[in-house]
């Protein structure tokens, strides 16, 4: 089972993310990390409880990302193509 579900993938301006609330919940920071090991975005979600998450990437050149969603002392990641 996916802690974090991308769509869509590719993508062009908004990505959407289900979170599996069971592994994730609270407070969390989601963050882009481009092919280069470069931070492109960081977002602090201060709603608790929350299962969906959309942002907009539209901003990110055309590329692979690494998407990083950290919640106290978990960390799961996934990856998305900017298209």
């Amino acid at each position: 089972k996916n802690v974090i579900t991308i769509s869509p993938n590719p993508v062009e301006d908004i990505l959407s993310l289900e979170i599996d609330t069971d592994v994730i919940d609270g407070y969390v920071t989601l963050e882009i990390i481009d092919a280069q090991g470069k931070l492109v975005l960081k977002k602090e979600i201060s709603h608790p409880y929350i299962n969906r998450i959309d942002t907009n990437v539209s901003h990110l050149h055309i590329g692979n990302y690494i998407l990083s969603i950290r919640s106290n002392e978990k960390i799961v990641s996934n990856k998305f193509i900017k298209m």
